[in-house]
């Protein structure tokens, strides 16, 4: 789906709502969720085995990260861009974070 959404935002958007408004936040959206997807899975084998405070710790620093950069980024008057990079700069730590560890424990 998140190749759908990629591809062709407008036209899923027209078939949907009627209108191509946002198909620009729709195509950024499905990048971000798509490195969101690999963390849930991630997240689970670290809580397997028994790594749940590299989680909780790699989480917690994500979040910060999202506030600060969202926080820093409000004021350049950017629309909705603010919150979908702080997002994906969150996600993408979380997700770097967690598989270095993975790779350090196999």
């Amino acid at each position: 789906c998140s190749i759908i959404l990629v591809l062709f935002p407008s036209y899923i958007l027209n078939l949907i709502y009627k209108t191509d408004i946002g198909a620009s936040y729709l195509r950024v959206s499905a990048i971000i969720f798509s490195i969101s997807y690999i963390l849930g899975p991630l997240s689970s084998i670290l809580q397997t085995i028994n790594k749940s405070k590299t989680i909780f710790i790699s989480n917690l620093i994500g979040c910060i990260i999202k506030n600060i950069t969202l926080f820093l980024l409000l004021y350049l008057k950017l629309d909705m861009y603010p919150l979908l990079i702080s997002y994906f700069l969150s996600y993408l730590y979380i997700v770097i974070h967690q598989y270095k560890t993975f790779k350090k424990v196999l």
